[in-house]
């Protein structure tokens, strides 16, 4: 709910300033009352010429800027947030990641974070398959398999 009111709080800042923006570029385009096209073999004014062609010319670039800047939006705030910790109300004690007791068996096995939650494999997902995935290279038997079989070594004192 933090994160949300600060994506909410970061647009209304950061809208304005790129609409104000996007006004000074475009301005003059919008309001032209002439508009020649010199590269094609005839040149012609598309605003004269064509006047509901540069209506939706222009509806279509409004429709796919909102769009553009909504992708954007969302990759800049992640970037940017992303190395702030917004939720610092599940603080985690490694402590008692070895005394997890799960519910239906004493055996599991902790695989990582989520959230700052901890996840656990029960011993019934322990005797099925695990799928790792990722491209060359990612590190996916050091960083995934490696750890994995070593945890599982421990839980068997091996």
């Amino acid at each position: 709910m933090k994160k949300f009111f600060y994506k909410i709080l970061f647009f209304i800042i950061s809208f304005p300033f790129v609409l104000f923006f996007i006004y000074l570029i475009f301005n003059p385009i919008f309001n032209a009352n002439h508009l020649i096209f010199p590269y094609a073999v005839h040149p012609f004014d598309i605003v004269s010429v064509y006047p509901n062609t540069w209506i939706l010319l222009k509806k279509i670039y409004l429709f796919s800027f909102l769009f553009s800047y909504f992708i954007l939006y969302n990759k800049i705030f992640n970037f940017i947030f992303s190395k702030i910790p917004l939720n610092t109300k599940n603080k985690i004690n490694f402590k008692n990641f070895n005394n997890h007791n799960n519910q239906n068996s004493n055996l599991s096995l902790f695989v990582g974070l989520n959230d700052n939650l901890p996840i656990y494999i029960d011993e019934k997902g322990l005797y099925q398959n695990i799928l790792i995935t990722g491209t060359i290279g990612t590190g996916k038997t050091s960083s995934a398999m490696y750890p994995l079989t070593r945890s599982i070594n421990r839980l068997h004192g091996k």
